[in-house]
């Protein structure tokens, strides 16, 4: 995926870097302007979230966007039951498959919002299973 995304960002890569590492152990040598985090975060149980979350945010800028893609579970109705049994099956899939250490969704928000970060963006899509946030912070 990151040759893909690499490929289409060409003409930019002057002023594009990419990071494949371990999120805990890798260590910044600068501070970025932006993070992308694309159905990562759902990975983490809640500490090793806030790990993650925290370990990111110490490397971003003081003016850094974040954009964060991943599944969501809605407030009410059919579409939480919906999002609700996709979710069993899939952190079942993955917990048995690749050993997902999370069992279930944890939503990053809190953790960004003490990172300094503010919800500036959010849209939903499939009946509010999935989500795209913007968080800018400074």
């Amino acid at each position: 995926m990151i040759a893909v995304a690499q490929q289409r960002t060409q003409p930019w890569e002057d002023r594009v870097r990419w990071e494949c590492a371990d999120t805990l152990v890798w260590q910044p040598a600068q501070k970025y302007d932006a993070i992308v985090t694309c159905f990562f975060l759902d990975c983490f149980p809640p500490e090793a979230l806030t790990a993650v979350v925290n370990h990111l945010a110490n490397a971003s800028s003081e003016r850094a966007i974040w954009l964060v893609a991943d599944f969501a579970v809605p407030h009410a109705g059919p579409a939480r039951w919906r999002a609700k049994a996709v979710h069993a099956l899939m952190y079942a899939f993955f917990h048995f498959v690749v050993a997902l250490p999370a069992r279930h969704l944890t939503v990053p928000d809190e953790v960004l919002t003490r990172q300094g970060f503010q919800l500036t963006g959010r849209r939903e899509f499939e009946w509010g299973l999935l989500r795209a946030d913007i968080w800018h912070r400074g």
